[in-house]
């Protein structure tokens, strides 16, 4: 049988980046052989108010930069055979309230299967 986790925009709401970084190794650990992980994060996120260009403070509670996120999940998930791996930049129009915010981010798509090789 194979497992797959899948995590879409839910790991940066964790309560810190060393929480972040433990579950990755969590997930990999917890993942049966030929299991596969689809991980979908958001990184370097900016909001600002649509109509003021005013700076928002983005509602993620681990914002990172792309680069030090993707050495986390390449080191959580090292040894595993990759099935995608892409950054795309992407942008939201969210209501906040009163408010409608633009938010901006490098999403780091990440498909990896356990495998023995």
């Amino acid at each position: 049988m194979h497992w797959i986790w899948d995590a879409v925009s839910a790991l940066e709401h964790v309560e810190s980046e060393e929480i972040f970084a433990r579950k990755l190794v969590e997930i990999a650990e917890g993942t049966a052989e030929n299991g596969v992980a689809c991980l979908v994060l958001n990184s370097e996120v900016r909001e600002e108010n649509k109509d003021t260009g005013e700076m928002l403070v983005p509602q993620f509670e681990v914002n990172l930069p792309t680069k030090k996120m993707v050495t986390y999940v390449e080191e959580a998930f090292r040894g595993w055979k990759i099935l995608k791996r892409n950054v795309s930049e992407q942008e939201y129009e969210i209501p906040r309230g009163e408010v409608t915010s633009k938010l901006t981010t490098r999403v780091v798509t990440y498909v990896v299967r356990k495998s023995a090789f």
